[in-house]
């Protein structure tokens, strides 16, 4: 059976068996293969079964799904493959009906989403901000400052000369 191997930044692996059907990566509870990895989005990507082999789907996700170093929307996939769900890592092995002496993959022992929240992130050499949004740096304009302190000085000087003119 086909089966998809996921590594953490921490180096911790799990692997999961592909079942026919979908198989949903993601942070959210509601995903076949959840991990909590920041650079996974809430439903990421899907692993479909495809006639007699599988194929990778990126859901719309924000930073992205790559097949071994290519960013995309939807490719087949071979054994050995390499993933990268965000910054997460995993490996594509296939089982075709032929082989002998494959073993089942083994049941993962545990969630990696129990191990706990991750203490680095890897951040791929092509990555840019996905903001469409410029930031804004805020650039000091002395000759507004120095109008606006002048404006001040006259308003203080206005209200001098009513004072004192109430006082005569």
């Amino acid at each position: 059976m086909a089966s998809l191997t996921i590594t953490t930044s921490d180096g911790a692996e799990s692997t999961h068996e592909l079942a026919g059907g979908r198989t949903s990566v993601g942070r959210s509870d509601d995903n076949d293969i959840t991990v909590d990895d920041s650079s996974l989005s809430s439903n990421h990507a899907e692993v479909v079964a495809d006639g007699d082999g599988h194929k990778l789907v990126d859901l719309g996700s924000t930073n992205g799904t790559h097949l071994n170093g290519e960013k995309i929307d939807e490719a087949p996939l071979s054994d050995g493959d390499n993933l990268m769900f965000g910054s997460l890592v995993a490996t594509y092995h296939s089982a075709s009906p032929g082989d002998e002496g494959v073993m089942p993959a083994p049941e993962p022992t545990g969630s990696i989403a129990a191990e706990g929240p991750a203490t680095t992130s890897l951040i791929p050499n092509s990555f840019s901000n996905a903001s469409p949004f410029t930031k804004k740096v805020k650039q000091k304009d002395s000759t507004g400052q120095a109008l606006l302190f002048i404006g001040g000085l006259g308003i203080l000087a206005c209200i001098a000369a009513v004072a004192c003119s109430f006082m005569m």
